[in-house]
């Protein structure tokens, strides 16, 4: 038997290559596969090292593909083209692997350039391959190929290189002695010369200095409103700028050679510069950013800004080409290099979305078409120079072909009808579509894609989030699906197939028949039972295992739960043994099993946790199997042992358990007895999986192999493996004739592989033949505008929250109907004791019964009472509480704002007007000092109203003026003393009596005796004031 891959199903976002008109080649797992331009269909592979392929390139006048091998220590290989035999084998030209090979137009030179250790650029010869440069004095010995290859490529020169990383490198097609490379550090022009008859390079940096820094009108304005700012701020500012746009400005991407040696080359920042390749000289530059922003302003609105990295470059005689890394492809125009003539973009992914960046570009070697890769898993071929498109709207790129964009993460086989001639490879990615293929030809059936709607998110389709699909399985003779989602819910789908009326073709499309939310984790293992339409159902993260009933009559309903211990850590494998046996295995590498329960569940509460009936210890490999298969040879009544596989062993392992195994007492623990090992896998083995007779055993490594065997009662013998994938193999599946097989890798990379048995013959292909899930498909999914076909809900309850919830409720049902019956039967005893108390009121009183001989609970009417007093005596205690505190606030609100005013403040209102108001004069008590002090003052207004009073006639001099401020009737202001006096009484007499000397004195006459008597009765007031004064 052989394994032969026959087609991919994936494009991982790998380089491009044509290598002739109508093919081109990618990386896809362990080697290269060579696809048709026009339809992408698989015309060969090329397998390599066991480490895979790090770079290749392929040279159409020379018919080669030149493959660099990530083998130790690393070597190129040169392969003639179409037949791939090997011709040369290029050794020591790198210490790790290289990063980037290419090889000249006409085949005869090869360079290689590596940057992981010792970075350096060598270039080397191909004998034979082209011109011939011979073994020239002071060239390298030639160094014999271990592999018996027929040829030795000749090492010319190596030259080391300053680039971190080399983002492209390239040879002059009219000159394969001029080479450019580019990098993070900028870019370089490499020239191959003969110096006293030995091969040497020279180099010649780019001067990029002088290229221009794109500015958008952001940034404009930022700079126009920084003219206002502190000027010491903006030069740091501005040197911090420079500084980042001189890293981005010599940091180039791609690079591409036109005539009389000119090289372009595109930078990040999206400016093209026009080099020459002699003297590094910039001779003309494109300011690409800027012309890009102003032509995708009306397709960038919904998509932010319009990225201006370049991914790869081309020229023609009329145009330089440019793909950007986000959806664009570009046609500027040359050698003026002003402007850009048309553009076109990537469309094709399947909701109609562009993809969000190209990752690869190639031109084919008559410059009639090109082809671009995008990480949306998209190939597109088109004319290079189209005539429909110009530079007002984007042409659309016709596509090549369309895989998944990310991971694919599971795969599957699935049968279809009777009379349909294929069966079907289906594949669930990270990017949450499940998408079917023929298995025979490797065509694109249909698909479903899982979405989910976000909170923040309005309705349209384009903002829900893709739910990956994390796992697959296919009930056993029918088209039926299960699908299990990174969301933790379980889907399960029916795949129609309707013949075309006329034709023998058939029209797939995919039904859903079920949504289950099992899991809050993502759904990690599926397993269908071989005749029964039981579905287990598992997640490791949260060490729980369902059953679920997938009969059409069922409604998909959970029979059985499993709950893992808590020390058996993850859940590692599961598999069906017997009619009613689930065996499953742990971290803790031991193997339990469980028994099915017998009838329907008719309630999600009926599902109680079932407890493993057996449980086998395997200390061969204590950290748990990867994968597990019961075996039952082909007309045995019942399995006779497991197929394990563990990813610490190296092989896959067969072991028969002891008698009585269905039987055994629940918690028993048992043992393996291993009958029979097999070896294949250096790391590990990861996944395996059984042909539908029991017959053949597909396994896959962590090494990337996959490997046939062939089982029987006592062992497996190894029949073909093939090293075709580069990392991890997590998925593989037989289809149902046994003629095909399918493995899916972490490297991206799904290869359809055709079984070829030795007899020439296959096994007889089982079709579905289960009618009734079609029409079940048809009620619950046909419709568009099923609830089965909306976004998933965004978060639901999981199947134990629901089992939970639902015991709850009716938990709470159970005891409100309890309670009912209660409430019944105390109204009735209610009723009957009503009717003994009125007739208690109408008998006489010699036969009246006192009321508390009613009572019947007596301690409970006893404790009601006292809880009564307690509860009155607590109200009572809490009401003096207050009523101390209401008292208290009450005292010092008297204290400080009504006991200390003498006179306290009142407003009387208008009932008639509204805001008229009169309010008296408060006035505040005094205190010792206060009231002594205007004591004092009310004395020395007495005495000064005592002198006013004493002066008499009107023309007196004491005090004078003073009497015409007193009314005419003061006897009570006299009486009473309170008119307020002048502060300073005192001082005011001695001014009086100054004045009125001054005025005497001048007139010279002589005063009257009443006069004299005056100033005799002053001067004894004086006198009196005094002694007031110092008392």
């Amino acid at each position: 038997m052989e394994v032969v891959p026959s087609t991919a199903l994936s494009y991982p976002g790998s380089a491009l290559a044509y290598v002739d008109d109508e093919h081109f080649a990618y990386i896809m797992g362990n080697g290269l596969r060579f696809a048709d331009a026009t339809t992408g269909k698989t015309k060969t592979f090329l397998w390599a090292d066991p480490r895979g392929i790090s770079a290749f390139d392929c040279s159409f006048k020379g018919r080669s593909v030149v493959v660099a091998v990530k083998s130790h220590p690393p070597v190129i290989k040169s392969y003639a083209w179409p037949s791939l035999e090997l011709k040369h084998t290029l050794i020591g030209g790198a210490d790790l692997d290289y990063d980037k090979v290419v090889v000249s137009r006409s085949g005869e030179r090869v360079v290689s350039v590596s940057t992981s250790k010792n970075p350096r650029l060598v270039v080397w010869s191909l004998p034979g391959a082209g011109p011939s440069d011979g073994n020239a004095p002071g060239s390298p010995p030639t160094i014999p190929d271990p592999s018996g290859a027929s040829g030795v490529g000749i090492m010319l020169a190596e030259i080391p290189v300053t680039l971190s990383e080399c983002t492209a490198v390239s040879i002059n097609p009219g000159d394969s002695n001029m080479i450019c490379a580019c990098g993070p550090e900028g870019i370089f022009f490499y020239k191959l010369s003969k110096v006293q008859g030995a091969w040497q390079l020279s180099v010649t940096s780019g001067d990029a200095s002088d290229l221009e820094v794109p500015k958008s009108e952001d940034d404009e304005s930022e700079a126009t409103s920084s003219e206002e700012e502190d000027e010491e701020a903006e030069e740091e500012e501005e040197a911090r700028r420079q500084d980042e746009l001189s890293q981005t400005r010599g940091h180039f991407m791609a690079c591409t050679w036109a005539k009389d040696n000119k090289v372009y080359g595109g930078n990040a920042d999206g400016t093209i510069g026009c080099f020459n390749a002699e003297t590094g000289e910039l001779l003309d530059q494109f300011s690409f950013s800027r012309e890009m922003m102003q032509m995708t302003a009306s397709i960038s609105d919904n998509e932010g800004p319009v990225e201006a990295r370049i991914v790869g470059m081309f020229n023609t005689k009329t145009d330089l080409i440019v793909t950007t890394s986000r959806r664009l492809v570009y046609w500027i125009k040359i050698p003026k290099f002003n402007r850009i003539d048309h553009y076109a973009s990537c469309y094709g992914i399947a909701d109609g979305m562009p993809p969000s960046r190209i990752s690869a570009c190639a031109c084919s070697p008559t410059y009639e078409r090109f082809i671009v890769g995008t990480l949306d898993g998209t190939i597109h071929s088109d004319k290079l120079t189209p005539s429909e498109y110009n530079s007002t709207k984007p042409g659309i790129m016709p596509m090549t072909a369309e895989f998944h964009s990310g991971w694919v993460l599971c795969a599957t086989t699935v049968a279809t009808a009777a009379n349909a001639t294929e069966d079907l490879m289906a594949t669930g990615g990270s990017d949450g579509t499940l998408r079917f293929w023929f298995s025979d030809s490797g065509k694109f059936a249909c698909l479903r894609h899982y979405k989910m709607e976000l909170e923040e998110m309005a309705g349209p389709s384009e903002d829900l989030t893709s739910v990956p699909v994390t796992m697959l399985a296919t009930q056993p003779g029918h088209p039926v699906v299960a699908v299990g989602l990174a969301s933790g819910q379980l889907s399960i789908v029916y795949v129609h197939a309707e013949e075309v009326q006329g034709s023998s073709k058939f029209v797939m499309s995919v039904l859903p028949l079920a949504l289950l939310p099992l899991y809050a984790q993502p759904v990690t293992h599926l397993e269908f039972h071989p005749t029964k339409p039981w579905l287990a159902v598992g997640s490791a993260d949260e060490g729980l295992l369902y059953v679920v009933d997938c009969s059409p009559t069922a409604s998909f309903k959970v029979i059985a739960s499993i709950e893992c211990s808590v020390a058996a850590g993850r859940i590692a494998a599961i598999c069906w043994y017997a009619d009613k046996l689930l065996v499953s295995t742990a971290n803790d590498g031991v193997v339990r099993g469980y028994v099915m329960p017998e009838g329907p569940v008719e309630d999600l509460v009926a599902v109680e946790p079932t407890p493993p009936v057996c449980e086998f210890p395997t200390p061969r490999h204590p950290s748990g199997f990867s994968s597990l298969i019961a075996h039952q040879p082909k007309g045995a009544p019942a399995p006779t042992g497991l197929w394990l596989s563990a990813v610490t062993g190296k092989g896959i392992g067969y072991a028969a358990p002891v008698e009585g195994l269905v039987e055994a007492v629940a918690g028993e623990t048992l043992s393996l007895e291993v009958l029979n090992e097999a070896s294949d896998h250096q790391k590990g083995v990861s996944c395996m999986a059984v042909s539908p007779l029991n017959d053949l055993v597909l396994s896959g490594g962590l090494d990337g192999r996959v490997s046939l065997w062939s089982v029987g009662d006592r062992g497996a013998t190894k029949m073909a493996h093939l090293q075709c994938h580069s990392s991890a193999v997590v998925s593989v599946s037989f289809t149902g004739d046994t003629r095909a097989a399918i493995s899916v890798a972490l490297d991206g990379s799904v290869l359809l592989h055709s079984v070829k048995h030795k007899e020439g013959k296959t096994k007889p292909r089982p079709f579905s033949t289960a009618a009734a899930f079609l029409g079940v498909a048809r009620k619950r999914g046909a419709a568009p505008s099923a609830a089965l076909n909306q976004p998933l809900p965004l978060s639901t309850d999981t199947w134990k929250d629901e089992v939970a919830r639902s015991a709850s409720e009716s938990q709470a049902m159970n005891a409100q109907a309890q309670l009912s019956t209660q409430r019944n039967a105390v109204a009735e005893l209610a009723k009957q004791l009503q009717g003994l108390l009125q007739a208690n009121n109408s008998a006489p009183d010699i036969e009246k019964m006192d009321r508390d001989e009613f009572v019947i609970d007596l301690t409970r009417r006893d404790a009601t009472v006292e809880a009564n007093k307690a509860q009155a005596a607590k109200v009572r205690s809490e009401n003096q509480a207050n009523d101390a505190v209401r008292d208290l606030v009450t005292t010092r609100i008297r204290n400080q704002c009504v006991d200390t005013m003498e006179v306290q403040a009142q407003e009387v209102h208008a009932l008639q007007k509204a805001h008229c108001i009169v309010a008296n004069f408060p006035i505040r008590k005094l205190d010792g000092k206060e009231a002594a002090k205007t004591d004092r003052l009310k004395r020395l207004r007495v005495l000064e109203l005592r002198q006013l009073r004493h002066a008499g006639v009107v023309g007196s001099n004491v005090w004078p003026g003073r009497r015409n401020e007193i009314p005419d009737d003061i006897s009570w202001i006299v009486n009473e003393g309170q008119l307020a006096p002048r502060i300073d009484v005192v001082a005011s007499l001695k001014e009086s009596r100054a004045e009125s000397k001054k005025k005497g004195g001048e007139g010279g006459e002589e005063k009257p005796a009443a006069a004299a008597k005056g100033e005799k009765d002053d001067a004894t007031e004086d006198g009196e004031e005094d002694a007031h004064e110092g008392e």
